[in-house]
C-alpha cells in the first residue's frame, strides 16, 4: 500500500483548494491544489532539507519563488523545475546567494 498522505480539500474526488501532501519519502507540499496538481502558492519541503516557497503551475515551480539549499538561496522567477526521480532542473532569472 502507498504510504503517501493527503489532508485537505477535495472537489469531485480531486485535490482542489488548500491541502498538505506528505510523500512516503518524507517530501512535503503544503499549499494550493487544482485538479490534483500543485497550482497556486505553496511550500515544498524536500526530504533532504531544501525548501521551495512560491508559485506552482500544474505541479511545476513556475513564476516567482525562493529555494533554500543547505549552502545558499535562489530567489527569483522560475520557468521550470521538475520534481521526478530526484532530478531537479531549474532555469530562472534571479539571484543565487551562497555561503
Amino acid at each position: 500500500a502507498n504510504r503517501d498522505v493527503y489532508e485537505g480539500d477535495f472537489v469531485d474526488d480531486k485535490r482542489t483548494g488548500r491541502g498538505k501532501f506528505i510523500w512516503a519519502n518524507r517530501d512535503v507540499y503544503e499549499g494550493d491544489f487544482v485538479d490534483d496538481k500543485r497550482t497556486g502558492r505553496g511550500k515544498f519541503i524536500f526530504a533532504n532539507g531544501n525548501v521551495y516557497e512560491g508559485n506552482f503551475e500544474n505541479g511545476i515551480c513556475c513564476g516567482y519563488g525562493k529555494k533554500t539549499y543547505s549552502d545558499g538561496v535562489y530567489e527569483g522567477y522560475w520557468s521550470l523545475i521538475f520534481f521526478s526521480q530526484k532530478i531537479y532542473l531549474s532555469f530562472g532569472i534571479g539571484i543565487l546567494l551562497t555561503s
